[in-house]
């Protein structure tokens, strides 16, 4: 029996499906882990704990926060803050105290992350929801300084920065 090239090509095609579906179905507990891997290599892990996906937001909050201080951009720090730390310190003084404490200091050289605290109570101010972020940070004129920002929840529901300090 003589069969034609079209019959002998669709014969493969089905062998070539057929295979590929042994392969598909026997390679399925190990597929979705190969693709976990090239996932989790490509993206930030997803943290899934409350208290960990607020952390990161206050850490993410103070971090933004902070560069505007680093580029100068002390009206706008002052924006951005907490409705706490606007209530108590007028923006000319907020300005007049970020140009002759911060500005010496020069350009951050480096800054590295310490530590994030949940705090319910900060000195000096009402209690409520605090993160206390501490960096170690090297300025220009200040190879050893340590800096304090304290993302507090406002109202609103939203982390803002409530204390800045420079030690």
């Amino acid at each position: 029996m003589i069969r034609s090239s079209a019959r002998i090509e669709a014969d493969l095609h089905m062998k070539s499906l057929f295979a590929l579906l042994i392969f598909l179905l026997l390679a399925q507990p190990v597929l979705p882990a190969l693709a976990g891997e090239a996932d989790s290599a490509l993206a930030e892990p997803q943290a899934t704990d409350p208290t960990v996906l607020e952390r990161n937001r206050a850490l993410r909050v103070a971090k933004a926060w902070v560069r505007l201080v680093d580029d100068g951009e002390y009206a706008r720090s002052w924006a951005e803050a907490s409705d706490y730390l606007r209530s108590q310190i007028p923006e000319d003084v907020w300005l007049k105290g970020m140009e002759s404490s911060r500005d010496p200091a020069g350009q951050v050289v480096k800054r590295k992350l310490k530590s994030v605290r949940y705090q319910t109570a900060f000195p000096g101010a009402p209690d409520g929801e605090f993160m206390v972020v501490h960096f170690e940070t090297s300025f220009a004129t200040r190879p050893d300084a340590r800096e304090v920002i304290a993302p507090m929840r406002d109202p609103d529901g939203r982390w803002r920065v409530a204390a800045y300090l420079v030690k």
